[in-house]
């Protein structure tokens, strides 16, 4: 296939020979589906890895491929107030804000590079593909730990707190 970029409709037999074929001859495939969609159509990582044994697939979802809120479909906006990133962001006695940049979609690309490289170094070590499952949610959450610590260990709820630093100075004198 010569082209740059292709839609496909994985519904019909037509687009889905055409999408197998694709990964016949692909090092990684990358969706973001909700969790079950490709699973649906018969063209999950369990079938794929049939097709191409050592395809590097990377499942990219607002909330993981497992657990009760797999299917749940969201953007960058909602997986900020999910994950709990929206209740630090903002000022001090003032209600929380979003970071208006969509901030998990920009930061989720720049790991997952950073995964789908590790991934296929690991797949030339092996020789075996691999299933990434990547939760943009949890990636997220992940960024909180210190408030998560904070909470568990000194019952303290984090608030957003403007531009100060919770322990170096000079602070608000700018």
């Amino acid at each position: 296939i010569n082209k740059l970029s292709a839609t496909l409709d994985l519904s019909t037999k037509y687009g889905r020979d055409i999408f197998i074929e694709l990964v016949s001859v692909c090092d990684v495939l990358t969706e973001n589906f909700r969790a079950s969609v490709m699973d649906r159509l018969d063209l999950g990582f369990d079938y794929l890895r049939r097709i191409k044994p050592d395809l590097v697939y990377l499942k990219i979802s607002s909330q993981g491929a497992t657990g009760p809120e797999k299917d749940y479909g969201s953007l960058g906006s909602t997986i900020e107030q999910t994950a709990g990133l929206s209740s630090v962001t903002g000022y001090e006695d003032r209600e929380p804000l979003m970071t208006n940049e969509t901030y998990p979609d920009p930061v989720g690309g720049i790991l997952n590079v950073g995964l789908l490289m590790a991934a296929l170094h690991k797949r030339r070590t092996t020789g075996q593909g691999l299933f990434i499952d990547f939760s943009q949610r949890e990636m997220v959450a992940s960024m909180l730990g210190e408030a998560f610590l904070d909470y568990s260990f000194n019952n303290r709820i984090a608030e957003p707190d403007g531009n100060r630093h919770p322990v170096f100075e000079p602070q608000g004198v700018y």
